[in-house]
């Protein structure tokens, strides 16, 4: 019998109401116990109950962890956003005794594994585990991807896969953090997340008691007094992933220590870049004072143009008559040189007060050559016209074409249909250095001849051979139209991405794009896919992708990948989406295990010679594979392999010590989704021994479990 919808609702709201005697009475009239939705939501409202009443909810759910996430205040009326297991739930909620229920449960103390995973699959779908960003903090002492703790008011604060501990340190829940400091096997310090955590904690609670959470962590060897030089010292704080709260003072720590070196200050300055974009007037915290940290030790990388317009930008955020911000504009200045590039801040810029800009471009341009690429002064709303004016007048115009022939200047100029604003835009040069041809085939194609008449009059174009280099088209996002083809040609452009070999230059330039789907066009979202063919020495397989980089790790092309480990190693934390024609398969994968399912073998062996860890597990971003009409179950590179029947991989996999029992029912369910030769191979591979189950077996287990693979 059946658990009916009204009695669901009744019983979650009686858990909500606390009527506990109800919801006894409605748990022994359950025929058949909770599972997906229902249990997550029940187990949720639990835990507001006593511990006994949530001991027997979760007696009364499935075997398996759930997912949720619930509001937190915190101190000085701030609020935590926590999204995790019902067990970093508890945590955040500060439920001792609730922690302990799910910890003799069973559940994974560190919320990291398989069966975490599985609890944000269940019912909801493939997670959207691409959009984290490249701040992820993604290492081997990290939660499942799909949990977080956001702190509003505060910009952007936030902890990707978090940790239960984690999240007992930054919502102040000190008596649930004792009960999960004595269970064994709980990541500590070890854990850049569990440090993450606990310099936020610093920063949230500042004189408030809450901060004891932190210091049971982070303890002195004699005495209870928080040892904030052990925290900020440690190789694990990373603060490349906690450059959105960190203090100056942190940085130093970590440069003095010598845990901060090129590579690690590289991915902090990036994070800052995408912080400062994305907070707009609230800038990144004491930006300018770690840029000068930085500076100190790694001079030639803070005076790149992409890393000075991040201190640009936020000059821009606090620019005003009142307040012109010397001793930034002077930090600024020096950064440069001789040469100020503005294009980072092009975007900030053009929507500045025409006065106000004025005065700014006349203050930077005091003994700075301003420059800026023409592909960044795009125009947007009538507002913005005039001050694409003044930056004519004050600032030197690089001329990059895109697929189109012309810059986004000319391109954005002509479309205005403005005649005035055109011929004044030429006289100030706008033109200049676009290719005459090229601009008026364009100009042809807009069919209006007074503006075609103005370009010619007033342009005085001319061709200077020059072409953007790869690396100024990846910083803003104002000229990616100029780099992506037409959806009509966007296959074409894809296979010869995956199968071609190209000059360094443009695989670079394809790779860089990868990121910003949102303009390539509705031609490839979700709702869509990209059906490629690759030939091999087993035939011909057909297989379909959502994304360009989901391309290149099933492609034949070792110089994609190449080029993505030296220059864009982001882009291996992530995950993305493959499905086989002719399989029903739906895989959303991380590198490591597209490359596996394809039987990439030379690529497998290239990723983990980066360091990836063979089975994944503990990464913060865990695969997933789905067959329509069935539910989406998590799965490690090997389990993919022998999936799929790549039988070396699958060796190699081995050799490099990924593990897979698929001694337990779902595994071997999992098998049965594929043909009896994946079956087979998982039974011979050394290492992956189990006990072969009979149909029979499989059908009673599935029916007991109600395992629906």
């Amino acid at each position: 019998m059946w658990f009916s919808n009204h009695d669901i609702e009744t019983l979650h709201k009686a858990l909500e109401e606390r009527r506990h005697a109800k919801v006894y009475a409605l748990l022994d009239g359950l025929k058949e116990k909770l599972s997906g939705e229902d249990a997550a939501a029940c187990l949720k409202a639990a835990l507001s109950c006593s511990p006994g009443v949530f001991c027997r909810v979760l007696e009364r759910c499935k075997p398996g962890e759930y997912a949720g996430w619930v509001r937190v205040e915190l101190a000085r009326g701030r609020a935590a956003y926590v999204r995790g297991t019902m067990l970093t739930l508890a945590a955040a909620l500060n439920r001792p005794e609730h922690v302990r229920i799910l910890l003799e449960a069973g559940h994974d103390c560190n919320s990291a594994g398989l069966a975490s995973a599985q609890a944000f699959l269940d019912g909801m779908g493939f997670p959207d585990i691409t959009m984290m960003g490249d701040a992820s903090p993604l290492g081997d002492r990290s939660g499942a991807s799909s949990g977080a703790i956001n702190i509003s008011g505060r910009g952007n604060w936030q902890i990707p896969c978090a940790t239960p501990l984690a999240a007992a340190v930054v919502c102040g829940s000190k008596r649930a953090a004792q009960v999960l400091l004595r269970w064994p096997g709980v990541w500590r310090e070890e854990s850049g997340v569990v440090c993450r955590a606990a310099l936020m904690a610093l920063e949230l609670y500042q004189d408030d008691p809450r901060q004891d959470t932190a210091a049971l962590v982070f303890r002195a060897s004699r005495g209870k007094r928080f040892d904030r030089e052990r925290l900020m010292e440690t190789r694990c704080l990373r603060v490349e992933y906690a450059g959105a709260f960190c203090s100056a003072e942190v940085l130093r720590s970590q440069l003095e220590g010598g845990f901060c070196d090129e590579t690690t200050a590289r991915k902090l300055l990036e994070l800052m870049d995408q912080e400062s974009r994305r907070m707009g007037k609230f800038p990144i915290r004491a930006c300018a004072e770690k840029l000068r940290l930085l500076e100190r030790y790694f001079p030639q990388l803070c005076r790149e143009s992409w890393v000075t317009g991040i201190l640009l930008r936020e000059v821009v955020a606090r620019f005003s008559p009142k307040n012109t911000c010397p001793q930034m504009i002077r930090q600024w200045k020096r950064l440069c040189g001789e040469e100020g590039d503005l294009t980072w801040a092009s975007l900030e810029l053009r929507w500045m007060p025409r006065k106000q800009l004025r005065i700014l471009l006349q203050t930077l341009g005091q003994d700075t050559r301003l420059v800026m690429d023409a592909d960044a002064a795009g125009l947007g709303p009538a507002a913005e016209h005039h001050t694409v004016m003044e930056l004519l007048q004050h600032v030197h115009f690089r001329h990059n074409r895109g697929l189109e022939g012309v810059s986004a200047l000319a391109a954005n100029l002509t479309a205005s249909g403005n005649l005035r604003l055109l011929v004044r835009g030429a006289q100030l040069g706008a033109f200049q250095g676009e290719e005459p041809q090229a601009l008026l085939a364009h100009l042809e194609r807009r069919n209006q001849p007074n503006l075609r008449a103005a370009a010619l009059a007033y342009g005085n174009v001319r061709d200077d051979g020059e072409e953007p280099p790869w690396k100024t088209c990846c910083r803003s996002r104002s000229w990616y139209r100029s780099w992506f083809p037409e959806p009509e040609a966007y296959r074409e452009w894809l296979e010869e991405l995956a199968f071609e070999e190209l000059s360094e230059e443009e695989c670079l330039r394809r790779l860089q794009v990868m990121d910003y789907p949102e303009y390539v066009g509705s031609f490839w979202l979700d709702e869509s896919q990209i059906n490629l063919r690759r030939s091999g020495s087993a035939g011909e397989t057909e297989f379909c992708v959502r994304s360009p980089a989901a391309a290149v790790f099933c492609g034949t092309q070792e110089q994609p990948l190449r080029l993505m480990m030296k220059y864009l190693p982001e882009k291996l934390d992530k995950s993305y989406f493959l499905s086989l024609t002719g399989t029903q398969f739906q895989l959303m994968g991380t590198p490591l295990c597209l490359a596996a399912a394809m039987g990439q073998t030379a690529f497998v062996k290239l990723l983990l010679d980066t360091g990836l860890q063979p089975d994944e597990q503990g990464r913060g971003v865990v695969s997933a594979i789905a067959r329509w009409g069935y539910s989406q179950r998590c799965l490690t590179p090997l389990m993919a392999a022998i999936l799929f029947g790549q039988e070396e991989t699958a060796r190699l996999l081995l050799g490099a010590g990924a593990q897979c029992d698929f001694s337990k029912p779902e595994y071997q369910l999992l098998l049965r989704m594929g043909n009896e030769d994946a079956y087979e191979l998982a039974a011979c591979l050394p290492g992956v021994g189990f006990e072969k189950l009979t149909p029979e077996q499989l059908d009673a287990l599935k029916y007991e479990q109600n395992i629906d693979l």
